[in-house]
């Protein structure tokens, strides 16, 4: 056999078909890579190298052809999941035109390692490859990390790689296998279109199909009525499948709380959860740092407390109420102030705190307050009987139109 137009993937000679038959051997080992990465990567089982010694190794290689395929594929679509979740494709790949390599599997014969062989190197194990054809494919973009590897030729980094670009599948050489049906008066072959085909269900209410030989399609057929399901609603409970569809029934949940998130469970049931920077303290929303109306030195502090007041800090400056105290602070969760007394001595005069330690003293209501005596309605100046106290003209001087006779 002539050597491969584009064998081996990894650069190494390709070796004929009587070394494959007279050499084949080995540990079995499935390590076969048929998503090609970032370009060209695969036929991963590797061997330890001799420098020097030419070794056989078992044929779980596959040198690769150019090939020109007669078959064109367009609007065709794959959807990749690899073994490894680290290469999972974000999205579906669409084959480009026709199959690009035919793959068949090698052995190969170490003639020269070389001299950029750099250990550790992988051990000769694995299994027989089948034959595999490779077509082109575009693929999403993919961020992926640098691999480290080892192979026959020493541990190294793979760099840049980008996206998928080759897809290679199983095939076999001739036609796909048939069934072939016997009788007594005559004998039939079908063509089998399931190889290789597994059925799976198309979701949770519908159950495993069977594929069909004829057309290498499966069947769909539904689940049976009330079959327990999912509808990934959670405002719905009992969810089970009817015709193939999974619903439940719907409910609602509301406490009527401006301050809290109305949330179904999904078994029927509700829960109230409040929102973060609110306070629900006796049925009543509050917003952050609100102040107790009932207690100036408690507030709403949700990193200390959603359902309950919290104290504020000793010393806090706060307002008791009252006037006649001054400083008030906070102390033990109580608002408390240094108290004063105004008192100017006078019947006429109201007493009155400022709250900040002052005190005015307004004329009551009904009286004059004249040269610092008090007097009341009508009463008349004793040095001059035609004036007297009339607060609606003036509370602070003798006011005329007193009757003198």
């Amino acid at each position: 056999m002539p050597g491969p137009l584009w064998a081996g993937l990894l650069n190494v000679p390709a070796a004929t078909r009587d070394d494959q038959d007279n050499h084949y051997g080995g540990d079995l080992m499935d390590s076969r890579i048929l998503v090609v990465v970032g370009g060209v990567l695969f036929s991963c089982l590797l061997f330890a190298i001799q420098p020097g010694v030419a070794r056989s190794q078992p044929y779980d290689h596959l040198q690769c052809y150019k090939v020109k395929d007669t078959q064109k594929f367009s609007d065709a679509f794959v959807r990749l999941t690899p073994v490894q979740a680290q290469f999972e494709i974000p999205g579906n790949c669409e084959l480009q035109g026709r199959a690009k390599k035919f793959c068949v599997p090698a052995q190969k014969e170490i003639v020269d390692p070389g001299t950029s062989v750099a250990p550790p190197v992988l051990p000769p194990t694995g299994e027989a490859a089948g034959d595999y054809i490779c077509y082109k494919m575009k693929c999403p973009k993919e961020e992926l990390p640098d691999q480290d590897v080892t192979d026959q030729f020493g541990f190294r980094p793979l760099g840049k790689l980008k996206k998928a670009s080759l897809l290679c599948v199983p095939a076999v050489k001739g036609a796909v296998p048939t069934t072939t049906t016997t009788s007594t008066t005559s004998t039939s072959t079908t063509l089998d279109r399931c190889a290789g085909i597994n059925c799976t269900a198309s979701d949770q209410c519908h159950d495993t199909g069977v594929c069909d030989p004829a057309t290498g399609l499966c069947s769909d057929p539904t689940a049976s009525d009330g079959t327990p399901c999912s509808d990934g609603d959670s405002c719905t409970g009992f969810d089970d499948c009817q015709a193939g569809v999974c619903a439940g029934a719907g409910y609602f949940c509301s406490d009527g709380d401006s301050c809290t998130d109305d949330v179904c469970d999904g078994t029927g049931g509700c829960t109230y959860p409040i929102n973060a920077g609110n306070c629900l303290i006796a049925s009543a929303c509050w917003v952050e740092s609100a102040e107790n109306p009932d207690n100036p030195c408690q507030s709403c502090d949700s990193s200390v407390s959603q359902t309950d007041w919290s104290a504020l800090i000793e010393g806090s400056a706060c307002d008791d109420g009252d006037v006649c105290t001054m400083s008030d602070q906070c102390q033990a969760g109580t608002c408390i102030g240094s108290g004063y007394v105004c008192d100017d001595g006078r019947s006429c005069t109201d007493d009155v705190c400022d709250g900040t330690g002052g005190c005015t003293y307004p004329i009551a209501a009904g009286t004059c307050l004249i040269d610092n005596t008090c007097w009341t309605t009508g009463q008349t100046n004793p040095g001059e009987p035609c004036q007297w106290c009339e607060p609606g003209t003036s509370q602070s001087a003798w006011s005329p139109g007193a009757p003198c006779g």
